[in-house]
């Protein structure tokens, strides 16, 4: 028979897998079917995401989650939603969202790094080393072999699941030439907008300097032109202390820093220290940087004092409340936006500018010229000005790509996320994300001695990491053919 009728008929098959029940194994069949059809020369870098784990009255809205995190993650200009397959699948092109081979590398290896860590179409286990300085193939000092229990000859590998067809994953894998061609929505958001792979898919430096330069920033002449502006907070919203912002432009659009303080005194109070001025700097421990990326959306990464990357804001600077159920650690970039739902930046009073306008301020025995500098860096109304283009730039592309405003589209990220990685999961989930109804699922999990899955039986919810280092064996319980009454269990062999 033709490849080509071959393919057909495999999508014909995925495609009526809707109406029998869908199963992580029919989504790995449609991803193959559909990849099949494209050219061979545009199928290396195309990728799947499945959103059959997410109820199914809540995928349109993940299905703008997952096009917006792809955009948040892109380094190029353009806007590119990925192509729905069916009601389940999108499929996405790491092309569309780098601009040259070296960023298509780097993108291409973070999503590896995904593949790596899942469990639900891949299978971790340690397997012994064959080589190295310690390895059953070397001897002794003594002539006897060295024992092959030895923990430093055990290393972790990422496999295939073994309970999926595997002529099917070959041939995702040599068309994507990917490892991991498929995996699930809500995993990849959860875990791609939270550092350090958020970093590695966006591409954000580990120096503030390198940083500031991917942006087209020069600090020096920003300086010298006096070209930003910036406001003191006595007591922020986010941190609970004091709080120094600081705007300027660049060529994408806006930059914003926050200096941030663990502790307050005098040397770290923005406000006795508004200018650095004859020797005297403000003292700070950490910054967040919010910048519009090329493609109008919000670039974010954290820096220490000293210039250097941050995976999360120290807990004794500011805490994450942005979600009650999630673990309170500031995270790029799911924090950021779960928190800044007002097009990404908090509206806010520069108490600085309020302290001027009282005229309690006696500047006469100061610095003429540093009256001046102060008058021209605490300009509020400029920097209202500034940030409500910023705003409505990020509005616009996140429009573009979700088709939702800014709010309820950081509502919906955070939904997918809570409900993926922060919330214990019942049975009901279990026997979605298998493809099963929760009768069978119950059936064909009875006969298991693991704990967490027996524990599912009992109907009584697990957290999420338990499920996952049990999914292997419900998996291979679950995986099932597929005849008149939808996918039925086999038997654990």
């Amino acid at each position: 028979m033709p490849h080509r009728i071959v393919n057909s008929l495999l999508l014909i098959f995925a495609t009526a897998m809707s109406a029998l029940g869908q199963s992580p194994a029919s989504e790995l069949q449609a991803a193959v079917a559909d990849l099949e059809r494209l050219p061979p020369e545009t199928r290396a870098g195309v990728r799947y995401l499945s959103l059959l784990a997410i109820p199914e009255p809540r995928r349109v809205e993940a299905r703008r989650v997952v096009s917006y995190t792809l955009n948040a993650l892109s380094r190029v200009r353009t806007i590119a939603p990925p192509t729905a397959i069916s009601s389940t699948l999108v499929r996405l092109s790491i092309s569309n969202y780098v601009a040259d081979g070296q960023q298509f590398a780097a993108w291409s290896a973070a999503w590896e790094k995904l593949a790596e860590a899942d469990p639900y179409w891949h299978l971790r286990t340690e397997v012994l080393a064959l080589s190295g300085p310690k390895s059953p193939a070397r001897q002794a000092p003594t002539g006897r072999p060295q024992a092959a229990d030895d923990k430093n000859l055990l290393r972790q590998i990422t496999i295939d699941g073994d309970w999926l067809d595997a002529a099917l994953v070959a041939r995702l894998k040599a068309g994507t030439l990917s490892s991991g061609g498929i995996l699930r929505a809500d995993d990849f958001i959860a875990r791609a907008t939270t550092s350090p792979l958020y970093y590695d898919f966006a591409g954000i430096p580990a120096t503030q300097d390198e940083f500031l330069k991917t942006l087209g920033i020069d600090s020096a002449t920003i300086d010298r032109l006096r070209a930003n502006a910036g406001a003191n907070l006595m007591i922020s919203g986010v941190t609970q202390k004091p709080r120094r912002v600081v705007w300027m432009q660049g060529p994408l659009g806006g930059v914003y820093q926050t200096l941030d303080v663990q502790q307050v005194d005098a040397e770290r109070d923005p406000f006795r220290r508004p200018l650095s001025t004859g020797g005297v700097n403000l003292k700070f421990d950490a910054g967040e940087w919010f910048a519009l990326a090329p493609n109008g959306l919000w670039r974010v990464a954290l820096y220490d004092a000293a210039g250097r990357q941050q995976q999360t804001v120290p807990d004794k600077i500011a805490k994450d409340t942005s979600d009650p159920s999630g673990d309170g650690i500031v995270a790029p970039l799911i924090s950021c936006i779960r928190c800044h739902t007002e097009s990404g930046l908090r509206p806010f009073r520069d108490d600085q500018t309020r302290l001027f306008s009282t005229g309690r301020v006696d500047f006469r025995s100061y610095d003429p010229a540093i009256v001046q500098r102060a008058t021209e860096f605490y300009d509020e109304p400029r920097l209202a000005r500034q940030m409500e283009f910023d705003r409505q730039t990020y509005a616009q592309a996140v429009l573009r790509a979700t088709g939702l405003k800014p709010e309820p589209l950081a509502v919906a990220l955070a939904r997918v996320v809570r409900e993926f990685a922060y919330l214990p999961m019942g049975s009901d989930q279990a026997a979605r994300e298998l493809g099963l109804t929760s009768e069978r699922l119950t059936d064909a999990l009875a006969e298991s001695h693991d704990p967490i899955l027996l524990t599912l039986v009992e109907g009584r919810p697990v957290l999420r990491g338990q499920w996952e280092s049990s999914y292997a064996e419900a998996a291979r319980l679950t995986t099932g053919r597929l005849d008149g009454r939808g996918w039925t269990a086999r038997k654990p062999r």
